[in-house]
């Protein structure tokens, strides 16, 4: 996983994610049943993201998504 800082001078607004799946097959956004025991990571960072996308590479796809951080106290 590969994790950057974006930035506009100097405050920091907020921060990128990016990861790399293996898996061909497409992401689905749904939520999960009470019982189910996994697919809930999608959909909570739809929920806390403010940008997200999936990139296709002959090798998988990458994800990524921008979570803004609060304000910085000056």
């Amino acid at each position: 996983m590969t994790t950057s800082i974006v930035g506009a001078g100097n405050t920091t607004q907020s921060i990128a994610t990016r990861l790399h799946d293996a898996s061909p097959i497409a992401l689905r956004l749904s939520p999960a049943r009470t019982i189910d025991e996994g697919g809930r990571g999608l959909f909570i960072v739809a929920e806390l993201a403010q940008n997200r996308g999936v990139r296709y590479t002959p090798d998988g796809k990458n994800v990524w998504t921008e979570q803004p951080l609060p304000p910085q106290p000056r």
